[in-house]
């Protein structure tokens, strides 16, 4: 079984500079991704891995948005005079 994705996923959770938030992030969705196809393809009794990646793909995303999203500025704060 690839747990590769597991431990990826660990890392990005668990990763607490702002400025490799977004690669962690990035680099375990790409391998969840890669295990989700390889499972399709290969081992379709494999239902509760793919459900495990596409919960920890879901929380990722959240993380993600919450974390990772681009500061507005502040057009929406402005008062117009």
């Amino acid at each position: 079984m690839n747990l590769q994705w597991q431990q990826l996923y660990q890392a990005a959770l668990l990763e607490v500079r702002p400025e490799q938030l977004r690669h962690r992030i990035a680099a375990a969705e790409k391998v969840m991704e890669q295990r989700l196809e390889e499972l399709t393809q290969s081992d379709p009794g494999s239902s509760d891995q793919q459900r495990a990646i596409a919960d920890a793909l879901r929380r990722l995303r959240v993380l993600a948005d919450s974390e990772c999203a681009v500061p507005r500025t502040g057009d929406s704060d402005e008062v117009a005079s």
